[in-house]
Formats: structure tokens, sequence, C-alpha cells
């Protein structure tokens, strides 16, 4: 895919170039979804189906950088699907990425080394989105270790992603019976803004956080 715009009175041309689905995936999402439906019984919801290969990854690249927005594409074992077929890929961008948006809410089910070591620059800008509808929140503290290797530019659209909800004599027990798990969201959300000019010959980077967005 290729998108030329004309911004801010400079001729530059920017590219998205969509990095996933593979063709795999694709063919495979369509038999799975045939098998899915099946008219003779009433409408029903469909099962969760995992992993996340369907999650469209793109690179953008401008006249001097690329950003690498990895969305929810999972790493899995076969070269046909996720980023192993990224990385396989002929038609994977030579150019590395200056910033990259952490995939799938920091999880390592979405990482690798060949990602890093191939498509992206050393000390990317990072930002990740925490995710925190689940037992052990994402980022855990160890996904956040592990991304701190790799840069030490890393911010994150809401910090804490939760935290422990407070204790109620009474209340405790009656929700335990309903739920498995029981987080306090955050009530302060927050984001973090990244301006820098595509016709730059350097990726620099504004960087302003609202809300409860941090530096990590």
């Amino acid at each position: 895919m290729l998108l030329q715009p004309v911004n801010g009175g400079f001729n530059n041309t920017v590219r998205v170039q969509a990095l996933s689905p593979s063709a795999a995936t694709i063919s495979d999402s369509h038999a799975s979804l045939a098998s899915e439906l099946n008219l003779d019984h009433k409408a029903r919801e469909f099962t969760k189906i995992g992993p996340n290969n369907l999650s469209v990854a793109v690179q953008v690249s401008a006249a001097q950088f690329d950003l690498l927005l990895k969305a929810d594409l999972e790493y899995t074992e076969s070269e046909q699907f996720g980023w192993k077929a990224v990385l396989s890929s002929a038609l994977k961008p030579n150019r590395k990425s200056s910033f990259v948006k952490i995939g799938h809410h920091g999880s390592q089910n979405a990482d690798a080394d060949g990602i890093w070591q191939s498509m992206v620059e050393n000390d990317p800008l990072c930002v990740v989105t925490p995710y925190a509808r689940l037992r052990e929140p994402l980022p855990t503290s160890a996904d956040i270790q592990r991304i701190k290797t790799r840069t030490n530019q890393l911010f994150s659209t809401t910090w804490p992603p939760s935290s422990k909800p407070p204790r109620r004599m009474g209340v405790d027990g009656t929700i335990a019976g309903a739920i498995r798990n029981r987080r306090s969201l955050s009530r302060k959300p927050g984001f973090a803004r990244i301006r820098f000019q595509f016709d730059s010959s350097e990726f620099q980077p504004e960087v302003k956080l609202f809300g409860s967005a941090q530096r990590l």
C-alpha cells in the first residue's frame, strides 16, 4: 500500500506497507470462517480464535526514517504465520525503524530477537499501551524489563495499568463469588503524543505525556 501526501507544501513520499497478515493466514482464516458457519443451527457467537495472526502490523516510511507499528501480531513457531512470516518474507522492508509501537501490550508472545535485529534501529523510541483486564495486567514487570533491554526510551500511555481494589467488609465476599478476577483500573487515562517532521533528515521526535502516561 502506498500513500503519497503533500505535507506542508513539501512534496514528500510516505510509504505505508502492511507487513501482515500473510497469504497463509488469509487462506487459513477463510477456511476457519467457513467451518464456523453452520446454517443448520440458530445464529450464535463465533468461538474465540487465536493467536492474533490476522492483526495488521505496518511499517511507515518517510524520507529518512521509519516507524514500526506492531499491532497485536504474535510470534509463532510456523514460518507461514505471525512475525516469523514477516521476517522470512521477501517483501520485508530493508530499512530499519526509529520508532516502535510495542506489540500486543508488551506481551512476550509478540516479541522476538529477529524483529529488533533486522527491523529496528538501536535504541528506538518505543510506546506501549497496557491492558488491565487480566489476572496479571500487561505489560508485566518482566515484560518491562525485557523491553528495556532493547531501548532506553520506553513510554507507557497509562501507568500503572491497574492496582488492587480497596478492601470493603461485606462486599469482597459477594464480589468474589461472582467473578474470578477483580482489578481497580486507572481512573486517570493517559496518552503519549509523539510529534516529528516527515521531511526532516533525522528522526527528532517531540514527546509529550498527558494524564497517567509515563516514561518507564
